[in-house]
């Protein structure tokens, strides 16, 4: 249970999201609706919002996860996916350049694990170009999954 007091709903990536304030932790959070069971209306202490703007919560953030430094972060994009990956409008900072090699994609958002997901998401046809903390962070998710299916295959 969670007291909230509500700013605003968000639509994002197929959800929506409650935006509000963790009462208890005095703390600007984002609650998914598909996720809550139950809601209760209660009127004994008035609420003033603060005036949260999703915009101004969200900058820089890829997706909903707000974690991490903000990096302007280069991905080449090579291969047979390439043409369809530069054609997409993945984030509002974003730009695409046609280069020999393919297209890079420039964009500026926090670096974390929702990003990182995201740009292993792209498959071989991405490689990071920088920061290289993102490329670690590839590399890394990589290595796991692949040890994940290895363990899996030898068991």
């Amino acid at each position: 249970e969670r007291l909230i007091g509500p700013e605003c709903l968000y639509f994002a990536h197929g959800g929506v999201y409650l935006i509000g304030v963790n009462l208890a932790k005095n703390e600007i959070r984002h609650y998914a609706l598909a996720r809550m069971r139950d809601a209760e209306l209660v009127t004994s202490n008035a609420y003033e919002q603060s005036g949260v703007k999703p915009e101004t919560l969200f900058k820089d953030t890829f997706g909903l996860l707000n974690t991490g430094v903000a990096h302007d972060i280069e991905i080449l994009l090579s291969g047979p996916t390439a043409t369809y990956f530069s054609e997409r409008k993945w984030h509002e900072s974003q730009s695409v350049v046609k280069t020999s090699d393919g297209y890079v994609l420039s964009l500026r958002v926090r670096v974390n694990d929702e990003f990182a997901r995201w740009v292993l998401s792209l498959g071989l046809d991405a490689t990071v170009i920088r920061p290289s903390v993102l490329g670690v962070m590839v590399s890394e998710l990589a290595e796991n999954i692949a040890l994940k299916y290895k363990l899996k295959k030898a068991a």
